[in-house]
């Protein structure tokens, strides 16, 4: 299947976008940003487009997806192809979980419910999900940390003790997905970049 937004994959832009951080010999974050608002202000029909690299394979084009997204577009309409995706499990969780914190504003109680469901194999997802709603929610911050992520280790550990790299995950989720937002949110006007696209 071609992936839409071909040119956001020339000189590792996604990777640019996944980090949000220039990467050495790739392009500048501000020229990545530039050419993912011009490939979705070149579409016809952008919100299809968009949709469609939610529901791909790839989780370059879900980092790429996410980071429109999180740039204002089309947040009411996309959130569920967003959503979607993190719940079959893509290695962009962060940062798609990242742009849901920032596009949804039903996110604390969408991050709750999939937070009671992940299991072992969930565990970046998880931590993503958990830094998230932390972050949103900062009364349940502590709650969270004492009780879903110290039994989610244990119920591991208890599980399959060979298994120690799913905690290793689980912290890489939460960082990945603080890292991430905190870079978009340092940037003036990211989130308003697209609001304007219909």
């Amino acid at each position: 299947m071609a992936v839409p937004f071909q040119a956001m994959f020339d000189r590792g832009q996604y990777l640019v976008l996944m980090n949000m951080m220039s990467v050495e010999g790739g392009v500048p974050v501000d020229e990545a940003l530039d050419n993912l608002e011009r490939c979705v202000r070149a579409e016809a029909d952008p919100c299809d487009v968009v949709r469609s690299l939610f529901l791909h394979e790839n989780w370059r084009a879900h980092v790429i997806a996410a980071t429109a997204l999180a740039m204002g577009f089309a947040r009411f309409r996309l959130r569920g192809a967003a959503w979607r995706c993190v719940d079959e499990g893509s290695w962009a969780s962060p940062q798609l979980v990242a742009a849901l914190s920032l596009a949804d504003r039903h996110f604390v109680h969408e991050a709750r419910a999939r937070l009671a469901a992940c299991r072992m194999k969930d565990a970046k997802r998880f931590g993503a999900l958990r830094a998230m709603l932390a972050r949103s929610d900062p009364s349940e911050g502590e709650r969270l940390q004492e009780h879903w992520l110290v039994h989610v280790i244990r119920d591991m550990h208890a599980a399959a003790p060979e298994r120690a790299p799913e905690e290793l995950e689980l912290r890489v989720g939460t960082q990945l997905t603080e890292r991430w937002l905190s870079r978009v949110l340092a940037r003036p006007g990211f989130q308003q970049r697209l609001v304007d696209v219909p």
